[in-house]
């Protein structure tokens, strides 16, 4: 697809959460959640693996199309959270998905 996080269905995709402290310096929450909402309104919670200093990503295969919403949420000593979304587009092939 032509469109920055746009991905045809059936692509699996890396969302990654950037943590830091308020200075800007990379920095590790207490405990990292990624909170998920698909097309439907259904929302799922996922761990996410630590990559490196306040760097965490999750793998997802969307299988639904639409706008999906995503949420990394962490907890103290860096109690923030960053949220997006991203594109699924829908396939004219049955078993695409």
């Amino acid at each position: 697809m032509g469109c920055p996080n746009c991905y045809d269905l059936g692509t699996a995709i890396v969302l990654t959460g950037n943590f830091a402290d308020p200075t800007g310096k990379p920095a590790d929450p207490g405990e990292v959640t990624v909170r998920i909402l698909d097309p439907d309104g259904n929302e799922s919670s996922m761990t996410p693996s630590k990559i490196d200093t306040g760097v965490y990503q999750v793998a997802l295969d969307p299988d639904v199309p639409g706008v999906w919403f995503y949420r990394f949420e962490g907890t103290a000593p860096v109690d923030t959270a960053m949220e997006a979304n991203f594109v699924v587009a829908s396939s004219q092939f049955v078993d695409a998905a």
